[in-house]
């Protein structure tokens, strides 16, 4: 009696995983359409919210659209199929070509959103290009020629990071804040003249808005207090950092520990989790992007971009060479560095975020000085990425190891 097929349960596995996340988005996207295009005729003027309406619905679209290659893939192997080619051509080329028009995609969501044309209907496509385009560069400059495995591994360590990562990482920094808000409520409470001048200013702080002229001269004291500072950057700089360097990694450790991989695939598989979790981080930011933020904010995004795609990447090469290897100091080393750019970056842009609050020209040389820090860690990072591509390559055979056809043909 033949036995049957075993069926392979990580394909089963991704198959489920996305499978439950695409009957989930797209119902919800379908939900939202519905609803905007009901706002859209049931008055002459456009409601404000109608943009924020249409960017969550294309969102949730292009996740969707990004879930479909694991479902297919993991059916084909399921079935015992060879799966087909679903990128014809080289991807770093198609990349670069892509990523050619992205000043161009930039320029015209600009526009929109400056000149108020109809920023509604073209933002919302422009932002999911305009985000999307330097990450696929970004994975493709890290990845080329490197050893990656099957296309299903890529789109399942792919689809896994855009589902876990950014969902556990939520929880996690939430978990945080409430215990920062508790400490300090508790500390608050024990002061009785801070905790009338808080009520002070939160009474004042009634029916502004929080970035009126008004209010950031009633905040200015405390923004530019060292302590709340010091907190903050504590809080930005060092605790997210090493929470989310920690989880983002996650679908590379589980795909380690049930294939071991080697740490040029480990590498490579690190760059798409990365992206992964960039790519949700920066759509999720967007949503709500209107007006003048438009432009700079997304096109930060694409330094925050690389910065996720190059430590996720480091530390899944750690967590490669320890499980593979052994080299357990790697993973460790390879894990600090992840934190540090993480942190010097979010401190950076903390700081360069400041000259928005209109702070005074004390500050202004800091500003700058801010700067120029992201300027260099995003160089430092871009640089990261090609040394590490080009040290992970597989060695070209030499001339000493190829076949001599002389002795071929002599039979030797």
């Amino acid at each position: 009696m033949k036995a049957s097929p075993r069926i392979h349960v990580p394909s089963l596995l991704q198959f489920a995983l996305n499978g439950l996340a695409l009957t989930t988005t797209l119902p919800l996207v379908l939900f939202v359409l519905t609803l905007a295009a009901a706002q859209l005729f049931a008055d002459q003027t456009i409601p404000l919210n109608i943009g924020v309406l249409l960017s969550f619905a294309w969102t949730g679209a292009f996740i969707s659209l990004l879930l479909a290659p694991g479902i297919v893939l993991a059916l084909f192997r399921l079935f015992g199929h060879q799966p087909p080619r679903l990128l014809q051509g080289s991807p770093l080329r198609l990349a670069t070509i892509a990523l050619a028009f992205w000043p161009v995609i930039l320029l015209a969501g600009w526009v929109s959103s400056t000149r108020d044309v109809l920023p509604w209907l073209a933002l919302p496509p422009l932002q999911v290009l305009t985000v999307a385009l330097p990450l696929w560069w970004f994975i493709e400059i890290g990845r080329y020629k490197l050893l990656q495995g099957s296309a299903q591994r890529g789109w399942g360590v792919f689809s896994l990071g855009m589902l876990l990562g950014p969902a556990l990482s939520m929880v996690v920094e939430l978990i945080l804040i409430v215990i920062l808000i508790v400490g300090v409520g508790i500390w608050v409470s024990a002061q009785p003249d801070l905790m009338r001048e808080l009520q002070r200013i939160f009474t004042q702080l009634e029916g502004l808005d929080p970035q009126s002229p008004r209010a950031l001269e009633l905040l200015r004291p405390y923004l530019t207090n060292p302590g709340v500072i010091g907190t903050a950057l504590l809080v930005i700089s060092g605790f997210i950092p090493m929470i989310e360097e920690l989880i983002k990694p996650l679908p590379v450790l589980i795909l380690a520990l049930w294939r071991k991989l080697p740490p040029a695939e480990g590498f490579a598989a690190g760059l798409l989790a990365g992206g992964a979790f960039g790519l949700i981080e920066s759509l999720g930011t967007a949503i709500n992007l209107q007006g003048e933020d438009w432009a700079p904010v997304l096109a930060m995004r694409a330094g925050t971009g690389l910065l996720h795609v190059v430590s996720t990447g480091l530390v899944s090469w750690g967590i490669a060479s320890a499980i593979h290897d052994k080299r357990w100091l790697r993973l460790l080393l390879s894990y600090l560095a992840a934190v540090s750019l993480h942190g010097l970056w979010n401190m950076g842009a903390v700081i360069a975020g400041g000259s928005d609050l209109n702070l005074g020209q004390e500050y202004t040389g800091l500003i700058i000085a801010a700067s120029i820090l992201l300027g260099l860690v995003a160089l430092a990072l871009y640089a990261i990425l090609v040394s590490m591509n080009r040290r992970l390559r597989p060695a070209a055979p030499t001339a000493a190891a190829a076949p001599d056809l002389n002795q071929i043909q002599e039979g030797k």
